[in-house]
């Protein structure tokens, strides 16, 4: 997803926020270390991941990604 969407949900429904965190950690995709940004909307007492600057889903390393693990760990349901 990108910025101008994000943009299109917060426009459409005024009770969305989205709050941005930054991860760090070792990306086996680029073999180096690296930071990833990741932005929640929080609607209704959830927080859900609604972005993230990497190719995590269609990365070969996705089911591993340490990175993305932390990132996850943030969500709420």
């Amino acid at each position: 997803m990108y910025m101008d969407e994000i943009t299109e949900k917060t426009i459409e429904d005024t009770t969305a926020e989205i709050i941005e965190e930054i991860y760090q950690g070792y990306c086996r995709n680029i073999d180096s270390s690296r930071m990833v940004t990741c932005e929640y909307i929080k609607k209704d007492g959830r927080q859900v991941l609604d972005y993230i600057d990497c190719d995590y889903g269609s990365c070969v390393h996705s089911k591993s990604c340490k990175i993305m693990a932390q990132a996850h760990t943030k969500e709420q349901s």
